[in-house]
């Protein structure tokens, strides 16, 4: 998402962890205001069930200017797939 604040470009990615339940999860977004969350139970039901833990992963990238794509690629690829190191 990307907007304008005191003349400026300024936006933020909220990037979902292919891990998640249901990845890549859909998103509500809102009509009129700047407002949208990711929604899995719109592909189904399921359930919390007590015991066992329900994590979800997300991390927010905040910028000044406008988006980077080659930027925000990097970016997901170092969450989604960090390196994997072995020490033998």
């Amino acid at each position: 998402m990307s907007g304008d604040v005191d003349g400026a470009r300024v936006g933020i990615a909220i990037l979902c962890h292919p891990d998640n339940f249901r990845a890549p999860q859909p998103m509500r977004l809102h009509p009129a205001e700047p407002f949208f969350c990711f929604a899995p139970s719109q592909l189904g039901d399921w359930e919390i069930s007590p015991g066992k833990p329900y994590v979800s992963r997300y991390r927010f990238i905040v910028a000044d200017g406008p988006p980077d794509k080659a930027e925000l690629e990097r970016l997901w690829n170092d969450y989604a797939y960090p390196p994997i190191i072995t020490i033998d």
